[in-house]
């Protein structure tokens, strides 16, 4: 599969502003800020409940609760999240590079 240079800077472009990113929120999770929090409604909404809860239950996400009892609001991380995004974006991308150079062959 042949790629334009113009798609392979793009596609570049767009890695460097993604992991820019990511380096930011890692800095804000470092030292505690507010930015890195996300609720669970909120989490949910932007990223799937059912992708939220698998990754949950599974032990890949962890939260914590903004008060003391269990109907207290969960709070996760927004920087873990987008990691966890990520790194399945690049297994998957792997994966399908794996299987078209198995195919090929």
């Amino acid at each position: 599969m042949e790629f334009g240079i113009e798609k392979i800077v793009s596609k570049e472009a767009d890695n460097i502003r993604y992991n820019a990113a990511l380096g930011a929120l890692s800095i804000s999770a470092m030292h505690g800020f507010k930015d890195d929090e996300i609720s669970y409604s909120k989490a949910a909404h932007k990223y799937g409940r059912k992708w939220l809860d698998d990754r949950t239950n599974s032990g890949m996400l962890k939260f914590f609760r903004d008060g003391s009892t269990n109907k207290s609001t969960k709070i996760y991380s927004v920087f873990e999240i987008e990691t966890l995004k990520r790194a399945e974006k690049n297994v998957s991308a792997l994966f399908e590079k794996l299987m078209c150079e198995t195919n090929d062959k």
